[in-house]
């Protein structure tokens, strides 16, 4: 959802420029910093006035954060190369594969946890489960609809070489407050929120990203 260009600096991607959009509205100039997610997400549950993005929307973390959004609908899947012809019906399929990357404390290694799953190989970014895929060191990677073909694109790779082979969930990406923020600030961001839904900016920035998707 974010994209980030070689020397780690955020260039765009759908959360990155809502996020820069409300930022102007409500005149807040706090400096976004990309760091691993298992570090953002670790302050935000531990630290106040933390506020990260995208963050999918779970039961298990329901009452941890304030959230505002969504930013979007997704669908966290399992990618995998088309040649290697990976037929999966059913959770017990998927156990039964060799490996799994993930990226450290992301949701859909959370969801894949609290199923049972033993064969996860979690990792720092999307970028390195890309790689590992690639020189086949795992058989699939947990990814979404709306990610893998940017990840993809961002290593130089074809999208059209990969597809999704299992659904994990669907849901949707939000920004969360952490506890202890000043409510007044998350009320300025929620009313920004608002405004970019209302006046159709937020649909103009996902239609400028997945145009074959209806918003």
């Amino acid at each position: 959802m974010q994209i980030v260009d070689a020397n780690g600096n955020l260039t765009g991607g759908t959360g990155a420029e809502l996020v820069w959009e409300i930022q102007k509205r409500i005149g807040d100039s706090t400096p976004i910093q990309v760091v691993p997610w298992a570090r953002g997400y670790k302050a935000a549950l531990e630290t106040p006035n933390v506020m990260l993005f995208s963050t999918g929307r779970t039961a298990e973390r329901e009452n941890l954060f304030t959230w505002v959004g969504p930013i979007v609908n997704i669908r966290y899947s399992l990618v995998a190369k088309k040649s290697k012809n990976l037929k999966l019906s059913s959770l017990e399929d998927v156990k039964k594969l060799r490996s799994i990357g993930v990226v450290r404390a992301d949701v859909r290694e959370q969801l894949l946890l609290s199923r049972g799953f033993t064969n996860l190989e979690p990792v720092a970014t999307y970028s390195q489960n890309v790689k590992k895929s690639e020189i086949d060191r795992i058989d699939a990677y947990a990814s979404s609809n709306l990610g893998y073909g940017i990840q993809m694109r961002e290593a130089g790779l074809n999208p059209d070489d990969y597809e999704e082979i299992f659904t994990i969930s669907e849901t949707e990406l939000y920004m969360v407050f952490s506890r202890g923020t000043d409510p007044a600030q998350i009320e300025r961001w929620k009313k920004g929120y608002a405004s970019v839904v209302e006046d159709g900016t937020r649909k103009k920035i996902l239609e400028a990203h997945y145009p074959h998707l209806q918003w």
